[in-house]
């Protein structure tokens, strides 16, 4: 067995790397939760939250350029594969970051043994810590940073994530992610104020100890790997992929509403230029029917957009007039026949429908 099987195995085991001096014990000994990690130290709630809101921020912008909801969903699936992904990572390095942390408190002393390729161990003396604090949280985990005393600091980087975020001038070491902060926190303050025969400064009550309770590592133990994050992650793609499956299974996607007779039609062709500006030429003979201004326009520009976004994707050029039709119900639609795809654009309201219903008359639209 090499030396990190060894230092492995003893992590597994629990206890301290090195016997204890005589006269010297164990009143607690544990390590961090994952779980607690991966939430308040790597942040993977947050991460996951903003590939969610990307997502649907998304989808919608697809949607609102025209784009089949199914289609808009399939465009999504990368995006959410990465989100997933991100999150998985945060959730594996937050394990074995918990896996390969080892945390104790002595009669004398605070001991971190610590790394997740590089196994380093802190050994604390009550003498160098000036204070502790403790930040509790509503399910009873917490941290509890110390405070040191004296000229010689640990680098914060050596310490990292087990110190108090943002205390890099003065690093201070944190126990983080512990199950039943409060009792530990107990333990400790006593374990101080017995070292220096005054009371000392952790900030919770400090109900007395069990008889005979010297170790809590049972509630520590990271043996096992997490499978939620990876269980979690699964469903959502799999939610993902049925949804549009059941989408193009239902046959909504081409579901087309019955057309009523058409009043006006023209057919169009959008150029866009260096400047930023779109020329709108008739379809019949080239000429030019408007110019929309650089910067003007966002409907129309989106709109054609996500015309011109489908056409690249099918390999189809953009000489093919796009026809804009009257109908008699009052829709107003733009269709393109290269594609078959079709906006309704009476349906975003009607200054947005204005702006076409405009090109609709310059053109001189007819039946």
């Amino acid at each position: 067995m090499n030396h990190h099987e060894e230092e492995m195995a003893q992590l597994e085991r629990g206890g301290l790397p090195e016997p204890l001096p005589s006269g010297e014990r164990v009143l607690w000994e544990g390590g961090p939760d994952w779980r607690q990690l991966a939430i308040h130290v790597f942040h993977a709630r947050k991460v996951a939250f903003y590939f969610l809101v990307l997502l649907a921020w998304r989808i919608a912008a697809n949607v609102s350029d025209g784009t089949a909801l199914a289609s808009a969903l399939v465009g999504s699936i990368a995006l959410t594969a990465l989100g997933v992904l991100a999150v998985g990572l945060l959730c594996l390095i937050a394990w074995f970051t918990a896996r390969t942390a080892r945390y104790a408190i002595t009669t004398e002393r605070v001991v971190m043994r610590i790394g997740i390729v590089l196994t380093v161990t802190f050994n604390l003396p009550f003498k160098a810590i000036g204070s502790a604090g403790l930040k509790l949280r509503r399910d009873g985990s917490g941290d509890i940073p110390l405070a040191l005393t004296g000229s010689d600091r640990i680098a914060y980087l050596n310490l990292w994530p087990h110190a108090r975020p943002w205390q890099v001038k003065q690093p201070q070491p944190m126990l983080r992610g512990i199950p039943e902060a409060e009792r530990v926190a107990s333990i400790l303050s006593q374990a101080l104020a017995a070292s220096a025969g005054v009371c000392a400064c952790v900030r919770v009550p400090s109900p007395p100890l069990e008889p005979g309770a010297t170790t809590m590592n049972t509630a520590f133990r990271a043996t096992s790997f997490p499978i939620a994050p990876l269980i979690g992650a699964s469903m959502l793609v799999l939610i993902a992929l049925g949804g549009v499956a059941a989408f193009r299974a239902s046959g909504l996607e081409t579901t087309r509403v019955t057309e009523s007779p058409v009043v006006s039609q023209a057919a169009l062709r959008f150029e866009d230029q260096p400047n930023g500006s779109i020329l709108v030429l008739s379809g019949r003979d080239g000429g030019v029917v408007d110019t929309v201004a650089p910067g003007t326009n966002g409907f129309l520009r989106g709109t054609l957009r996500g015309l011109a976004r489908e056409r690249h994707r099918q390999g189809i050029g953009q000489e093919q007039p796009f026809q804009l039709v009257g109908h008699a119900d009052g829709r107003l639609t733009l269709t393109d026949p290269a594609t078959g795809r079709q906006v309704n654009l009476e349906a975003f309201g009607p200054t947005n429908a204005a702006v076409f219903v405009r090109l609709l008359h310059l053109e001189g639209g007819n039946s």
